[in-house]
């Protein structure tokens, strides 16, 4: 998971999408009951999709939770905040019904991390869905004034620090808890329950990420050697490297990791002479 600038969505989004999406806020405000408003969002859905190519777009092409390419428009329009009841939440909660036409609470997420579903290896459930656990279940808002009160145990790809709780596993690729339990217990939920719920760990991902983390220590091998020995085959390794750490790059978080470890970060961006 890599940090996403949300902002950057006003930048690249035609302006009629943003006026649509007002509208139907402001409609959906009039409504007086909880039903008529759960209808009318059902019935206005296509607001919200309209923004999926433009998600995409700010998103680098990739799932913005699992770092997997995506085509264009593959992407499902995730609400962080469900807009439709939560799941298990105690007491029972309705939704976030005031944020389903918000773009802010828009995500984009690949079909098997939004949708609540068996895993075909584990046969363990696993998926988003409507679930937004808390820290605190008495602290849940009950309108939007109140969100600033909650502690979400999900992971938001929106806030930077979120996106530092995670690594992988160097053999298996598997995404695993930055913090042990014993030393930040609830850093170590928060990633812990996150990869559960955006089923981070499928199969084929944990396969691919394996492959990547390989290649790149690989690769990082070839460039320290060839360092001290060919300042040519150097710079074409670098940049080499420097093609597998791009925001665009699949993956990228765990090839990140792999260079990070090996201490090369001052060769691909070197700290200028002064």
């Amino acid at each position: 998971m890599r940090h996403i600038d949300q902002d950057q969505l006003r930048r690249v989004a035609p302006q009629r999408l943003f006026d649509d999406l007002e509208s139907a806020h402001q409609a959906l405000a009039l409504l007086e009951t909880d039903q008529e408003k759960r209808e009318y969002i059902e019935q206005n859905a296509e607001v919200c999709t309209a923004f999926r190519h433009w998600l995409w777009m700010v998103g680098s092409l990739k799932c913005w939770y699992s770092e997997a390419q995506l085509k264009a428009d593959d992407g499902e329009v995730e609400h962080f905040r469900p807009k439709r009841r939560v799941w298990k939440s105690t007491p029972p909660h309705g939704g976030y019904l005031w944020d389903a036409f918000v773009w802010r609470n828009f995500r984009l997420a690949a079909r098997s991390v939004n949708v609540r579903r068996a895993d075909y290896s584990t046969e363990q459930k696993a998926g988003k869905g409507c679930y937004f656990p808390l820290r605190d279940e008495d602290r849940r808002a009950q309108k939007a004034a109140e969100e600033g009160m909650e502690e979400p145990i999900l992971l938001d790809p929106t806030v930077p620090e979120d996106c530092t709780l995670l690594c992988f596993d160097d053999n298996s690729g598997k995404p695993i808890p930055r913090y042990k339990a014993e030393v930040d217990d609830w850093r170590y939920r928060r990633a812990f329950e996150s990869i559960n719920y955006y089923h981070l760990d499928e199969g084929t991902w944990n396969a691919l990420r394996a492959d990547l983390m390989r290649d790149v220590s690989i690769l990082c091998e070839r460039v320290l050697e060839a360092a001290v020995e060919d300042a040519n085959r150097y710079e074409r390794l670098v940049g080499e490297l420097v093609s597998y750490l791009g925001p665009y790059a699949e993956f990228s978080a765990a090839a990140i990791q792999v260079v990070s470890q090996k201490q090369l970060f001052l060769h691909v961006h070197p700290v200028p002479h002064v």
